[in-house]
C-alpha cells in the first residue's frame, strides 16, 4: 500500500517536472521592443544572437523598413544594431517599432540598450515560449497628505 501511494504521488510531480523543463529561450520567431531609456534619445540598442548550430536568419522592424540579415556560426554571438527609432518613447502610445527575428534554426535572442553610464539587457523568449495569454497586476496609486504640524522655517 505504502509503494502505491508513492507511486500515486510521484508519477504527477513527474509529469510537472517534464512540462516545466520543455520550455526553452531557443526558438525560430521573436518579438521584443524596446522602452524608454532615461539617456539622451541616442542609445545604442542591440540584438545579440547565438546558436548550438551554423545558421542565419533575418532582424527586421516592419514598420520602419528595416531588414539585417544574420548568419552566426554555432556557439559564436552575432551582434545585430538596431535603428534608433526603435525605442518606443512615453506611454499609453501605439507606435510600430517592433523588432521581429527570425532564423532556420533554433537560437536564442539577447537585446542589450546603452548609453553612457546605463544600460539594460534581457533575454528574449521565442513566440512558441510565451504563449497569447497574459495577466497583469496592478493597482491605482494614491498620495494622502499627512499634516505633521511641523512649520518649515
Amino acid at each position: 500500500m505504502e509503494s502505491l501511494l508513492r507511486s500515486v504521488l510521484i508519477v504527477p510531480l513527474l509529469m510537472v517536472s517534464i512540462c516545466v523543463y520543455t520550455q526553452s529561450n531557443d526558438g525560430t520567431e521573436f518579438w521584443f521592443g524596446f522602452m524608454e531609456h532615461h539617456d539622451e534619445r541616442i542609445n545604442n540598442k542591440v540584438a545579440m544572437i547565438t546558436s548550438k548550430v551554423n545558421t542565419s536568419g533575418i532582424v527586421s522592424v516592419p514598420g520602419l523598413n528595416f531588414s539585417q540579415p544574420f548568419t552566426v556560426a554555432a556557439g559564436e554571438v552575432e551582434i545585430v544594431m538596431l535603428p534608433v527609432e526603435t525605442e518606443t518613447f512615453g506611454s499609453h502610445v501605439i507606435t510600430e517599432n517592433a523588432v521581429k527575428v527570425e532564423s532556420n534554426d533554433l537560437i536564442s535572442v539577447y537585446i542589450h540598450q546603452y548609453y553612457a553610464n546605463h544600460a539594460e539587457a534581457t533575454l528574449v523568449l521565442p513566440v512558441s515560449t510565451i504563449g497569447s495569454k497574459y495577466y497583469t497586476l496592478s493597482y491605482n496609486g494614491y498620495f494622502k497628505k499627512i499634516d505633521t504640524g511641523l512649520v518649515n522655517s
